[in-house]
């Protein structure tokens, strides 16, 4: 309700193309019915829990798309933009333990793994580890590494080109191939590869869980 939005309007931008929810608590349900009615959004997608009265409203009244893609784990394509939510709902702990894949991206040659709290990657099975294509620049999310070890552990695991993540507060050795930007504040990175560029907003908030894409 404050940080996107605010993000949002200071970056000039009116239009939502799509709204991901890969959770649906009363904060994020509220702050999606604010961001419904203040902007141009044409999408919204949820992970089929119960949307509130608010939500239902604008999804009515602006005639928004909505989609429950809880069950459809087949890949969703927005344009050139294949977005997968591989793993289950984060209250689900029963094969992934503390390791959730919330969303991956592959869009042009650019490939994003939106991740929730990485902290070991012993419950990730090793046919998880094609969730990147090899060819494409790798960009992971990870906002909740705990210390140099999960960090190492996720830059081994996935070899990712750039990893993104909140101010890490600790000493670690800088992987030789991996570009680290460590989000302190409200930001634009601009990450580029074969002059195809992604523009990534990772939003802070006392929860660190939102993302905002300009493709």
């Amino acid at each position: 309700k404050y940080v996107i939005t605010s993000f949002l309007l200071k970056s000039g931008i009116s239009r939502i193309d799509y709204i991901i929810l890969t959770e649906s608590s009363k904060d994020i349900l509220e702050g999606t019915a604010h961001l419904l009615g203040k902007f141009d959004a044409q999408y919204l997608w949820t992970n089929g829990s119960k949307l509130s009265s608010g939500v239902w409203e604008e999804i009515k009244d602006r005639n928004i798309k909505w989609k429950d893609i809880q069950r459809g784990y087949e890949p969703l394509y927005i344009g050139k933009t294949k977005i997968e939510l591989p793993f289950r709902p984060s209250t689900d702990n029963r094969r992934y333990g503390n390791n959730k894949v919330l969303v991956t991206i592959n869009h042009e040659n650019l490939n994003i793994v939106i991740g929730d709290n990485f902290s070991t990657y012993n419950n990730i099975s090793a046919g998880d580890k094609n969730i990147s294509d090899s060819h494409k620049k790798k960009i992971i999310y990870s906002p909740y590494l705990k210390n140099s070890e999960s960090l190492d552990n996720l830059v081994q695991f996935y070899n990712p080109h750039v990893l993104i993540t909140k101010d890490i507060g600790f000493n670690y050795s800088k992987p030789q191939k991996t570009e680290i930007y460590e989000i302190t504040n409200q930001g634009m990175i601009k990450v580029v590869s074969n002059n195809k560029s992604l523009k990534l907003a990772p939003t802070i908030d006392k929860y660190n869980k939102y993302f905002i894409i300009l493709l």
